[in-house]
Protein backbone atom coordinates (compact mmCIF):
# COMPACT_ATOMS: atom_id res chain seq x y z
CA UNK A 1 0.00 0.00 0.00
CA UNK A 2 1.22 3.41 -0.72
CA UNK A 3 2.83 5.84 1.82
CA UNK A 4 0.12 8.85 0.72
CA UNK A 5 -2.91 5.82 0.75
CA UNK A 6 -5.43 6.92 3.65
CA UNK A 7 -5.93 4.09 5.73
CA UNK A 8 -8.98 3.98 8.44
CA UNK A 9 -8.35 3.94 11.79
CA UNK A 10 -11.06 3.07 14.65
CA UNK A 11 -11.46 6.26 17.41
CA UNK A 12 -13.58 7.14 19.93
CA UNK A 13 -16.06 10.50 20.93
CA UNK A 14 -17.70 9.19 23.38
CA UNK A 15 -19.04 10.83 26.47
CA UNK A 16 -18.68 8.30 29.94
CA UNK A 17 -20.06 10.21 33.17
CA UNK A 18 -18.29 13.52 33.62
CA UNK A 19 -15.46 12.88 31.26
CA UNK A 20 -15.34 12.11 27.35
CA UNK A 21 -12.55 10.08 25.61
CA UNK A 22 -11.20 10.66 23.06
CA UNK A 23 -8.91 8.88 20.46
CA UNK A 24 -7.08 8.99 17.11
CA UNK A 25 -3.93 7.93 15.35
CA UNK A 26 -3.66 5.56 18.41
CA UNK A 27 -3.65 8.12 21.32
CA UNK A 28 -6.19 8.49 23.97
CA UNK A 29 -7.13 11.18 26.10
CA UNK A 30 -9.89 12.07 28.17
CA UNK A 31 -11.32 15.76 28.94
CA UNK A 32 -13.89 16.65 31.07
CA UNK A 33 -17.45 18.05 30.40
CA UNK A 34 -17.93 21.01 29.01
CA UNK A 35 -20.87 22.13 26.49
CA UNK A 36 -18.29 22.72 23.59
CA UNK A 37 -17.45 18.84 23.54
CA UNK A 38 -21.38 18.15 23.54
CA UNK A 39 -22.25 20.31 20.42
CA UNK A 40 -18.65 19.33 19.06
CA UNK A 41 -20.11 15.47 19.09
CA UNK A 42 -23.69 16.52 17.56
CA UNK A 43 -21.61 18.21 14.79
CA UNK A 44 -19.39 15.04 14.26
CA UNK A 45 -22.35 12.73 13.76
CA UNK A 46 -24.50 14.81 11.09
CA UNK A 47 -21.30 15.77 8.43
CA UNK A 48 -22.14 18.14 6.00
CA UNK A 49 -25.38 19.27 7.86
CA UNK A 50 -25.92 23.07 8.87
CA UNK A 51 -27.30 23.45 12.45
CA UNK A 52 -28.48 26.80 13.79
CA UNK A 53 -26.72 27.56 17.47
CA UNK A 54 -30.42 27.59 18.94
CA UNK A 55 -31.48 23.87 17.56
CA UNK A 56 -27.42 22.96 19.48
CA UNK A 57 -28.70 24.34 22.59
CA UNK A 58 -31.83 22.46 22.38
CA UNK A 59 -31.54 18.94 23.39
CA UNK A 60 -30.77 16.91 20.43
CA UNK A 61 -33.82 15.40 18.33
CA UNK A 62 -35.71 18.95 18.78
CA UNK A 63 -37.21 20.42 15.74
CA UNK A 64 -34.79 21.99 13.24
CA UNK A 65 -34.47 25.64 12.97
CA UNK A 66 -34.29 26.40 9.31
CA UNK A 67 -34.77 28.87 7.27
CA UNK A 68 -37.45 31.56 6.51
CA UNK A 69 -40.09 28.93 8.61
CA UNK A 70 -38.28 29.32 11.25
CA UNK A 71 -37.85 33.13 11.00
CA UNK A 72 -42.11 33.20 10.72
CA UNK A 73 -42.11 30.68 13.36
CA UNK A 74 -39.82 33.04 15.54
CA UNK A 75 -41.45 36.33 14.51
CA UNK A 76 -44.99 35.02 15.91
CA UNK A 77 -43.24 34.86 19.19
CA UNK A 78 -41.51 38.25 19.16
CA UNK A 79 -38.27 37.13 18.57
CA UNK A 80 -35.48 37.70 15.43
CA UNK A 81 -33.56 34.93 14.28
CA UNK A 82 -32.05 35.38 11.09
CA UNK A 83 -30.63 39.21 11.76
CA UNK A 84 -27.36 39.79 14.19
CA UNK A 85 -28.55 43.21 15.56
CA UNK A 86 -29.83 43.66 19.18
CA UNK A 87 -33.48 43.68 20.88
CA UNK A 88 -33.10 47.49 21.50
CA UNK A 89 -32.49 48.91 25.20
CA UNK A 90 -33.13 46.99 28.02
CA UNK A 91 -34.72 49.54 29.43
CA UNK A 92 -35.72 52.69 27.62
CA UNK A 93 -35.89 56.08 29.15
CA UNK A 94 -39.84 56.49 29.35
CA UNK A 95 -39.13 53.39 31.41
CA UNK A 96 -36.47 54.78 33.46
CA UNK A 97 -38.16 57.82 34.38
CA UNK A 98 -41.07 55.82 35.94
CA UNK A 99 -38.68 53.60 37.82
CA UNK A 100 -37.18 56.14 39.46
CA UNK A 101 -40.03 57.85 40.27
CA UNK A 102 -41.08 55.03 41.93
CA UNK A 103 -38.22 54.59 43.77
CA UNK A 104 -38.73 57.88 44.75
CA UNK A 105 -41.69 57.37 46.10
CA UNK A 106 -40.72 54.21 47.89
CA UNK A 107 -38.03 55.76 49.71
CA UNK A 108 -40.29 58.62 51.50
CA UNK A 109 -42.57 56.27 52.24
CA UNK A 110 -40.05 53.85 53.82
CA UNK A 111 -38.60 57.04 55.80
CA UNK A 112 -42.36 56.95 57.55
CA UNK A 113 -42.32 53.45 57.77
CA UNK A 114 -39.42 53.55 59.81
CA UNK A 115 -40.58 56.55 62.02
CA UNK A 116 -44.30 54.24 62.77
CA UNK A 117 -41.79 51.35 63.65
CA UNK A 118 -43.89 49.24 60.89
CA UNK A 119 -41.70 47.15 60.48
CA UNK A 120 -43.89 44.33 58.37
CA UNK A 121 -44.64 46.89 55.72
CA UNK A 122 -40.94 48.18 55.97
CA UNK A 123 -39.85 45.06 54.76
CA UNK A 124 -42.24 44.95 51.99
CA UNK A 125 -40.81 48.40 50.76
CA UNK A 126 -37.35 47.60 50.49
CA UNK A 127 -37.87 44.29 48.43
CA UNK A 128 -39.05 46.25 45.70
CA UNK A 129 -36.27 49.25 46.40
CA UNK A 130 -34.08 46.20 45.62
CA UNK A 131 -35.84 44.66 42.80
CA UNK A 132 -35.51 48.35 41.04
CA UNK A 133 -32.21 49.28 42.19
CA UNK A 134 -31.08 45.86 40.18
CA UNK A 135 -33.37 46.51 37.19
CA UNK A 136 -31.55 49.63 36.91
CA UNK A 137 -28.33 48.44 37.66
CA UNK A 138 -28.22 46.11 35.36
CA UNK A 139 -29.39 49.00 32.76
CA UNK A 140 -26.68 51.39 32.68
CA UNK A 141 -23.26 50.30 31.38
CA UNK A 142 -19.95 52.03 31.53
CA UNK A 143 -20.20 55.77 31.91
CA UNK A 144 -24.15 55.75 32.07
CA UNK A 145 -24.73 54.78 28.44
CA UNK A 146 -27.99 51.85 28.08
CA UNK A 147 -27.01 48.52 27.77
CA UNK A 148 -28.84 46.85 24.71
CA UNK A 149 -30.37 43.44 24.54
CA UNK A 150 -29.01 40.96 22.23
CA UNK A 151 -31.63 39.22 20.47
CA UNK A 152 -32.09 35.67 21.32
CA UNK A 153 -30.15 33.94 17.92
CA UNK A 154 -27.43 36.42 18.84
CA UNK A 155 -27.01 35.09 22.03
CA UNK A 156 -27.33 31.64 21.31
CA UNK A 157 -24.44 32.46 18.70
CA UNK A 158 -22.11 33.79 21.08
CA UNK A 159 -22.98 31.25 23.67
CA UNK A 160 -22.34 28.13 21.09
CA UNK A 161 -19.07 29.82 19.51
CA UNK A 162 -17.77 30.55 22.43
CA UNK A 163 -18.50 27.00 23.79
CA UNK A 164 -17.36 25.05 20.81
CA UNK A 165 -13.76 27.27 20.37
CA UNK A 166 -13.24 26.20 23.94
CA UNK A 167 -13.44 22.73 23.60
CA UNK A 168 -11.38 22.90 20.13
CA UNK A 169 -8.63 24.59 22.23
CA UNK A 170 -8.69 21.51 24.78
CA UNK A 171 -8.50 19.14 22.21
CA UNK A 172 -5.77 20.81 20.74
CA UNK A 173 -3.97 20.67 23.84
CA UNK A 174 -4.32 16.98 24.02
CA UNK A 175 -3.86 15.71 20.19
CA UNK A 176 -2.44 19.22 17.88
CA UNK A 177 -3.14 16.93 14.86
CA UNK A 178 -6.44 16.08 16.09
CA UNK A 179 -6.81 19.86 17.35
CA UNK A 180 -5.76 21.44 13.59
CA UNK A 181 -8.15 18.66 11.20
CA UNK A 182 -11.65 19.94 13.88
CA UNK A 183 -10.09 23.69 13.79
CA UNK A 184 -10.22 23.52 9.90
CA UNK A 185 -13.19 21.35 9.34
CA UNK A 186 -15.62 23.09 12.22
CA UNK A 187 -17.79 26.53 11.24
CA UNK A 188 -19.36 27.99 14.07
CA UNK A 189 -21.49 31.04 13.64
CA UNK A 190 -24.98 31.49 13.41
CA UNK A 191 -25.35 28.37 11.66
CA UNK A 192 -22.40 25.42 12.43
CA UNK A 193 -21.33 23.14 10.40
CA UNK A 194 -18.86 20.29 10.45
CA UNK A 195 -17.58 19.76 6.67
CA UNK A 196 -13.83 19.16 5.17
CA UNK A 197 -12.41 22.36 3.55
CA UNK A 198 -13.54 22.06 -0.44
CA UNK A 199 -11.39 19.88 -2.52
CA UNK A 200 -9.41 18.57 0.43
CA UNK A 201 -10.01 14.51 1.26
CA UNK A 202 -12.47 13.71 3.80
CA UNK A 203 -10.61 13.15 7.31
CA UNK A 204 -13.22 12.21 9.26
CA UNK A 205 -15.99 9.44 8.65
CA UNK A 206 -18.82 8.65 10.80
CA UNK A 207 -19.65 4.71 11.23
CA UNK A 208 -23.76 5.35 12.07
CA UNK A 209 -24.81 3.75 15.77
CA UNK A 210 -21.03 2.60 16.53
CA UNK A 211 -18.01 5.52 16.38
CA UNK A 212 -16.14 7.83 14.17
CA UNK A 213 -13.71 6.68 11.84
CA UNK A 214 -10.56 9.04 11.88
CA UNK A 215 -8.40 8.33 8.70
CA UNK A 216 -5.02 8.79 8.57
CA UNK A 217 -1.69 8.46 6.75
CA UNK A 218 -0.82 4.78 6.57
CA UNK A 219 2.72 5.04 8.11
CA UNK A 220 2.64 5.61 12.03
CA UNK A 221 5.38 8.49 13.02
CA UNK A 222 8.21 7.60 15.29
CA UNK A 223 7.65 7.51 18.55
CA UNK A 224 9.40 10.63 20.69
CA UNK A 225 8.92 9.22 24.51
CA UNK A 226 11.51 7.67 26.40
CA UNK A 227 10.29 4.86 28.48
CA UNK A 228 10.64 4.31 31.94
CA UNK A 229 12.95 1.90 32.86
CA UNK A 230 12.92 -0.28 36.05
CA UNK A 231 16.80 0.36 36.78
CA UNK A 232 16.44 4.44 36.63
CA UNK A 233 14.85 4.12 39.97
CA UNK A 234 16.47 1.95 42.06
CA UNK A 235 14.65 -2.00 41.14
CA UNK A 236 15.03 -4.06 37.97
CA UNK A 237 11.66 -5.47 36.77
CA UNK A 238 13.09 -8.99 35.63
CA UNK A 239 9.36 -9.87 33.61
CA UNK A 240 10.42 -7.23 31.36
CA UNK A 241 13.07 -9.34 29.71
CA UNK A 242 10.73 -11.87 28.11
CA UNK A 243 7.98 -9.59 27.71
CA UNK A 244 6.92 -8.05 24.34
CA UNK A 245 5.32 -5.11 23.52
CA UNK A 246 2.71 -4.71 20.92
CA UNK A 247 2.66 -2.30 18.42
CA UNK A 248 -0.87 -1.53 18.49
CA UNK A 249 -0.79 -0.24 22.37
CA UNK A 250 -1.87 3.21 22.76
CA UNK A 251 -0.97 6.36 24.72
CA UNK A 252 -2.91 9.47 26.80
CA UNK A 253 -0.56 12.23 27.56
CA UNK A 254 -1.11 13.85 30.56
CA UNK A 255 0.83 16.61 32.47
CA UNK A 256 2.01 14.67 35.85
CA UNK A 257 3.63 15.06 39.51
CA UNK A 258 5.25 12.56 40.60
CA UNK A 259 6.15 11.67 43.71
CA UNK A 260 9.29 9.36 45.12
CA UNK A 261 9.52 8.93 48.48
CA UNK A 262 12.26 6.51 49.97
CA UNK A 263 13.48 5.06 53.37
CA UNK A 264 16.82 6.45 54.50
CA UNK A 265 19.56 4.01 55.96
CA UNK A 266 17.35 1.00 55.72
CA UNK A 267 19.92 -1.74 55.24
CA UNK A 268 21.43 -0.53 59.20
CA UNK A 269 18.14 -0.71 60.37
CA UNK A 270 17.81 -4.50 58.95
CA UNK A 271 21.11 -5.52 60.97
CA UNK A 272 19.47 -3.87 64.32
CA UNK A 273 15.74 -5.68 64.08
CA UNK A 274 14.21 -8.81 63.86
CA UNK A 275 13.02 -9.03 60.44
CA UNK A 276 9.24 -9.68 61.26
CA UNK A 277 9.69 -6.55 63.21
CA UNK A 278 11.04 -4.83 59.96
CA UNK A 279 8.08 -6.52 57.96
CA UNK A 280 6.22 -4.65 60.33
CA UNK A 281 7.29 -1.61 59.89
CA UNK A 282 8.12 -1.35 56.45
CA UNK A 283 4.55 -2.86 56.10
CA UNK A 284 3.27 0.28 58.31
CA UNK A 285 5.24 2.49 56.06
CA UNK A 286 3.62 1.52 53.60
CA UNK A 287 0.20 2.19 55.03
CA UNK A 288 0.99 5.46 55.93
CA UNK A 289 1.86 6.34 52.19
CA UNK A 290 -1.26 4.62 50.86
CA UNK A 291 -3.16 6.84 52.96
CA UNK A 292 -1.96 10.02 52.92
CA UNK A 293 -1.60 9.72 48.50
CA UNK A 294 -5.21 8.84 48.76
CA UNK A 295 -6.33 11.34 51.16
CA UNK A 296 -4.75 14.04 48.36
CA UNK A 297 -5.85 12.43 45.43
CA UNK A 298 -3.67 10.70 43.60
CA UNK A 299 -2.31 6.93 42.92
CA UNK A 300 0.44 4.71 44.22
CA UNK A 301 2.19 3.50 40.89
CA UNK A 302 4.80 1.03 42.36
CA UNK A 303 5.94 0.23 45.40
CA UNK A 304 9.82 -0.17 44.59
CA UNK A 305 11.82 -2.25 47.45
CA UNK A 306 12.00 0.66 50.39
CA UNK A 307 10.60 3.18 47.72
CA UNK A 308 7.24 4.19 47.09
CA UNK A 309 6.47 6.17 43.59
CA UNK A 310 3.15 8.18 43.62
CA UNK A 311 1.29 9.84 40.69
CA UNK A 312 -1.00 12.82 41.05
CA UNK A 313 -2.88 14.06 37.90
CA UNK A 314 -3.58 10.06 36.97
CA UNK A 315 -5.67 8.31 36.60
CA UNK A 316 -8.21 11.12 37.89
CA UNK A 317 -6.17 14.95 37.77
CA UNK A 318 -6.86 18.10 39.85
CA UNK A 319 -5.93 21.33 38.85
CA UNK A 320 -3.87 21.46 41.91
CA UNK A 321 -2.20 18.36 41.86
CA UNK A 322 1.27 19.66 42.41
CA UNK A 323 0.22 21.40 45.64
CA UNK A 324 -1.71 18.00 46.63
CA UNK A 325 1.65 15.71 46.15
CA UNK A 326 3.62 18.43 48.80
CA UNK A 327 0.59 18.13 51.32
CA UNK A 328 0.85 14.48 50.98
CA UNK A 329 4.38 14.08 51.54
CA UNK A 330 4.64 16.48 54.56
CA UNK A 331 1.93 14.47 55.51
CA UNK A 332 3.55 11.11 55.18
CA UNK A 333 7.12 12.45 56.80
CA UNK A 334 4.92 13.51 60.23
CA UNK A 335 3.32 9.82 60.02
CA UNK A 336 6.29 8.44 59.83
CA UNK A 337 7.40 9.98 62.99
CA UNK A 338 4.20 8.71 64.93
CA UNK A 339 5.44 5.18 63.69
CA UNK A 340 8.77 5.95 65.52
CA UNK A 341 7.11 6.68 68.54
CA UNK A 342 5.03 3.56 68.70
CA UNK A 343 7.83 1.49 68.30
CA UNK A 344 10.40 3.18 70.32
CA UNK A 345 9.46 0.92 73.68
CA UNK A 346 9.90 -2.86 71.73
CA UNK A 347 13.15 -4.92 72.35
CA UNK A 348 16.07 -4.59 69.80
CA UNK A 349 17.39 -7.69 67.95
CA UNK A 350 18.78 -9.70 70.57
CA UNK A 351 17.06 -8.57 73.21
CA UNK A 352 18.54 -5.16 74.09
CA UNK A 353 16.98 -2.05 75.61
CA UNK A 354 14.87 -0.48 73.14
CA UNK A 355 14.20 3.11 74.34
CA UNK A 356 16.38 6.32 73.50
CA UNK A 357 18.90 3.14 71.16
CA UNK A 358 16.13 2.31 68.63
CA UNK A 359 17.16 2.81 65.11
CA UNK A 360 14.32 5.65 63.11
CA UNK A 361 12.66 5.32 60.63
CA UNK A 362 13.78 8.12 58.24
CA UNK A 363 12.64 9.20 54.61
CA UNK A 364 12.91 11.93 52.01
CA UNK A 365 10.62 12.64 49.08
CA UNK A 366 11.25 14.59 45.85
CA UNK A 367 8.69 15.37 43.32
CA UNK A 368 8.71 16.74 40.06
CA UNK A 369 5.74 17.91 37.24
CA UNK A 370 5.93 17.54 33.62
CA UNK A 371 4.28 16.18 30.37
CA UNK A 372 4.46 12.35 30.06
CA UNK A 373 2.27 9.65 28.08
CA UNK A 374 0.83 7.11 30.54
CA UNK A 375 0.20 3.86 28.33
CA UNK A 376 0.58 0.02 28.37
CA UNK A 377 4.38 -0.80 28.56
CA UNK A 378 5.94 -4.37 28.75
CA UNK A 379 4.11 -5.42 32.05
CA UNK A 380 0.30 -5.53 32.93
CA UNK A 381 -0.35 -2.06 34.60
CA UNK A 382 0.03 1.19 32.88
CA UNK A 383 3.78 2.83 32.50
CA UNK A 384 4.89 6.29 32.34
CA UNK A 385 6.69 7.62 29.18
CA UNK A 386 8.26 10.64 30.25
CA UNK A 387 11.45 12.39 32.60
CA UNK A 388 9.08 13.11 35.82
CA UNK A 389 9.62 9.87 37.05
CA UNK A 390 12.92 9.37 37.15
CA UNK A 391 13.63 13.35 37.71
CA UNK A 392 11.75 12.77 41.17
CA UNK A 393 13.86 9.73 42.11
CA UNK A 394 16.62 11.87 41.73
CA UNK A 395 15.80 14.67 43.77
CA UNK A 396 14.54 12.44 46.14
CA UNK A 397 18.46 10.95 46.11
CA UNK A 398 19.23 14.41 46.68
CA UNK A 399 17.05 15.05 49.49
CA UNK A 400 18.54 15.26 52.97
CA UNK A 401 16.93 12.81 55.71
CA UNK A 402 13.80 13.96 57.02
CA UNK A 403 13.00 16.63 53.61
CA UNK A 404 10.91 17.25 50.66
CA UNK A 405 12.53 18.11 47.16
CA UNK A 406 11.06 19.76 44.55
CA UNK A 407 11.99 20.86 41.28
CA UNK A 408 12.22 24.41 39.63
CA UNK A 409 8.40 22.79 37.58
CA UNK A 410 6.82 22.07 40.90
CA UNK A 411 7.58 25.22 42.49
CA UNK A 412 6.03 27.65 39.85
CA UNK A 413 2.98 25.63 40.51
CA UNK A 414 2.92 26.22 44.08
CA UNK A 415 4.53 29.08 44.68
CA UNK A 416 3.15 31.40 48.06
CA UNK A 417 1.38 28.45 48.80
CA UNK A 418 4.42 26.79 50.94
CA UNK A 419 7.71 28.04 52.92
CA UNK A 420 10.51 26.95 50.41
CA UNK A 421 14.24 27.31 50.70
CA UNK A 422 16.01 27.55 47.81
CA UNK A 423 19.29 24.52 47.36
CA UNK A 424 20.61 26.14 44.28
CA UNK A 425 20.88 24.55 40.82
CA UNK A 426 22.26 20.42 41.36
CA UNK A 427 23.23 18.04 39.14
CA UNK A 428 21.30 15.38 39.14
CA UNK A 429 22.33 11.79 37.87
CA UNK A 430 20.88 10.90 34.63
CA UNK A 431 19.93 14.42 33.76
CA UNK A 432 22.03 16.33 31.49
CA UNK A 433 20.53 19.74 32.94
CA UNK A 434 21.38 21.07 36.17
CA UNK A 435 18.17 21.27 37.96
CA UNK A 436 16.59 24.35 40.64
CA UNK A 437 15.85 22.32 43.32
CA UNK A 438 13.46 23.84 46.24
CA UNK A 439 13.10 21.92 49.47
CA UNK A 440 9.89 22.98 51.18
CA UNK A 441 9.48 23.75 54.88
CA UNK A 442 5.82 23.81 55.46
CA UNK A 443 2.60 25.62 54.14
CA UNK A 444 2.42 29.05 54.18
CA UNK A 445 -0.82 28.87 55.33
CA UNK A 446 -2.10 31.92 52.68
CA UNK A 447 -5.67 31.08 51.95
CA UNK A 448 -6.27 30.27 48.14
CA UNK A 449 -4.27 30.65 44.50
CA UNK A 450 -5.35 34.67 44.96
CA UNK A 451 -3.82 35.04 47.85
CA UNK A 452 -0.79 33.01 46.98
CA UNK A 453 -0.53 34.69 43.83
CA UNK A 454 -0.70 38.31 45.21
CA UNK A 455 2.06 37.53 47.69
CA UNK A 456 4.91 36.38 45.35
CA UNK A 457 3.61 38.38 41.86
CA UNK A 458 1.15 40.70 42.77
CA UNK A 459 -1.93 41.53 41.14
CA UNK A 460 -2.88 42.34 37.92
CA UNK A 461 -4.83 46.04 37.75
CA UNK A 462 -8.33 45.20 38.40
CA UNK A 463 -10.57 46.24 35.58
CA UNK A 464 -14.43 46.24 34.78
CA UNK A 465 -16.94 45.28 37.63
CA UNK A 466 -18.10 48.59 37.94
CA UNK A 467 -22.02 47.52 38.75
CA UNK A 468 -21.40 44.40 41.52
CA UNK A 469 -18.66 47.02 43.25
CA UNK A 470 -21.48 49.00 43.34
CA UNK A 471 -23.67 47.12 44.42
CA UNK A 472 -21.33 45.64 47.34
CA UNK A 473 -20.82 49.12 48.51
CA UNK A 474 -24.50 49.80 48.28
CA UNK A 475 -25.01 46.81 51.07
CA UNK A 476 -21.99 47.85 52.66
CA UNK A 477 -23.45 51.21 53.91
CA UNK A 478 -26.79 50.09 54.35
CA UNK A 479 -24.68 47.53 56.77
CA UNK A 480 -22.81 50.36 58.13
CA UNK A 481 -26.64 51.89 59.14
CA UNK A 482 -27.32 49.05 61.10
CA UNK A 483 -29.38 46.89 58.64
CA UNK A 484 -27.94 43.36 58.41
CA UNK A 485 -26.90 42.14 55.03
CA UNK A 486 -26.19 39.08 53.13
CA UNK A 487 -24.61 39.02 49.71
CA UNK A 488 -23.96 35.97 47.50
CA UNK A 489 -21.54 36.08 44.85
CA UNK A 490 -21.81 33.39 42.20
CA UNK A 491 -20.22 32.74 39.25
CA UNK A 492 -18.19 30.43 36.89
CA UNK A 493 -14.52 28.67 38.31
CA UNK A 494 -11.83 31.05 37.77
CA UNK A 495 -14.41 33.78 36.62
CA UNK A 496 -13.03 36.52 39.05
CA UNK A 497 -15.21 35.69 42.51
CA UNK A 498 -12.66 35.82 44.68
CA UNK A 499 -10.64 39.18 43.01
CA UNK A 500 -14.07 41.22 43.44
CA UNK A 501 -14.53 40.15 47.00
CA UNK A 502 -10.63 40.93 47.42
CA UNK A 503 -11.25 44.40 45.44
CA UNK A 504 -14.15 45.25 47.77
CA UNK A 505 -11.92 44.56 51.28
CA UNK A 506 -9.15 47.39 49.61
CA UNK A 507 -11.90 49.80 49.04
CA UNK A 508 -13.11 49.73 52.59
CA UNK A 509 -9.72 49.57 54.35
CA UNK A 510 -10.07 52.79 55.31
CA UNK A 511 -13.37 52.07 57.37
CA UNK A 512 -12.97 50.64 61.03
CA UNK A 513 -14.45 47.05 60.60
CA UNK A 514 -13.41 43.36 61.76
CA UNK A 515 -12.97 41.60 58.07
CA UNK A 516 -13.57 37.37 58.87
CA UNK A 517 -12.59 34.98 56.15
CA UNK A 518 -12.91 31.40 55.93
CA UNK A 519 -14.34 28.89 52.94
CA UNK A 520 -14.13 25.15 52.45
CA UNK A 521 -11.23 22.66 51.19
CA UNK A 522 -11.02 19.79 49.31
CA UNK A 523 -8.39 18.59 51.33
CA UNK A 524 -10.58 19.28 54.75
CA UNK A 525 -14.02 17.35 53.13
CA UNK A 526 -13.80 14.99 56.13
CA UNK A 527 -14.04 17.38 58.59
CA UNK A 528 -16.35 18.25 60.20
CA UNK A 529 -17.97 22.08 60.63
CA UNK A 530 -13.84 23.11 59.08
CA UNK A 531 -14.92 26.19 57.61
CA UNK A 532 -16.85 27.31 60.95
CA UNK A 533 -13.63 26.06 62.75
CA UNK A 534 -11.48 28.38 60.33
CA UNK A 535 -13.16 31.52 61.09
CA UNK A 536 -13.33 30.96 65.01
CA UNK A 537 -9.19 30.58 64.83
CA UNK A 538 -9.26 34.44 63.87
CA UNK A 539 -10.45 35.75 66.55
Amino acid sequence: MSGDTPVPQTGTFTRNGEFWTISYCGATFSLKDIKGLAYLCFLLQHPDEEFHALDLIREPGAEATDGPAAEASAAESGLSIGRLGDAGEILDAQAKREYRRRLGELRAELAELRERGDTVRGEEVEAEIDFIQRQLVHAVGLGGRARRARSPAERARLNVTRAIKSALRKVAEQNRDLGELLESSVKTGLFCVYAPPPGSPRLIETVPAKEYRFITAAHEPASQSIPLRQAEIGSINHESKTSTVSDSQTGERRHLTVLFCDLVGSTEIVARLDPEEWRDMVAGYYRAAAEMVARYGGHVAKYLGDGVMAFFGYPEAHDNDAERAIRASLELLDAISKLNEQTDFLPLKGGGPGKGSRPKLTARVGIDSGAVVVGAGAGKDADVFGEAPNIAARAQAAAEAGAVLITDAVYRLVSGLFVVESRGALALKGVERSLQLYQVLQPSGVRGRLEATAAVHGLTPFVGREDELRLLNNRWERALEGEGQVVLVVGEAGIGKSRLVQRFHEQIAGTPHTWIESGASAFFQNTPFYAVIEMLRQF
